[in-house]
């Protein structure tokens, strides 16, 4: 992405659609160099020991590691603190290890933000509404129903 050009990157899963204009997150993650979300738990129960030993991390310790959403995440390449962040994932994506757990990407990623220590920079989960429930603070909206099976018969 950065020999491409870009400076401001920002990941959206399927299933996430924007609830305010991109520009205004675009300037967040220029302003801070990131955007990432924290989840409500911890790593440490969705954790193996394949995976710890990659991160050279204890078990026990991953329950002290707040989990982030690995569903929107943005960060600016030209930010010194925070780029680094993409190049830590990508090489512990290319382990047989590092993503063996039920909760992968997130997992990893939050370690990496962890042994960065850069795990306080992760923006509360109250930022995100879901169809009929949103609130003044939601940027995104998660329609996880967009799946209708009924439909696929």
């Amino acid at each position: 992405m950065k020999k491409m050009g870009y400076k401001r990157i920002l990941w959206l899963d399927a299933s996430v659609l924007p609830w305010t204009d991109l520009n205004i997150i675009f300037n967040m993650i220029r302003d801070r160099g990131y955007f990432i979300q924290f989840n409500w738990h911890n790593v440490g129960r969705y954790m193996c020991k394949e995976a710890c030993n990659y991160f050279d991390i204890s078990y026990r310790e991953t329950y002290k590691i707040l989990s982030c959403s690995a569903a929107i995440f943005g960060i600016d390449l030209s930010n010194s603190k925070t780029a680094p962040i993409i190049d830590a994932w990508y090489n512990a994506a290319k382990s047989p290890y590092a993503f063996f757990s039920p909760r992968s990407d997130q997992n990893a990623l939050s370690i990496i933000l962890y042994k960065m220590k850069l795990s306080n920079l992760m923006w509360p989960y109250d930022t995100i509404g879901v169809p009929g429930n949103t609130n003044n603070q939601a940027l995104f909206l998660i329609d996880r129903e967009f799946v209708k099976p009924e439909l696929c018969r």
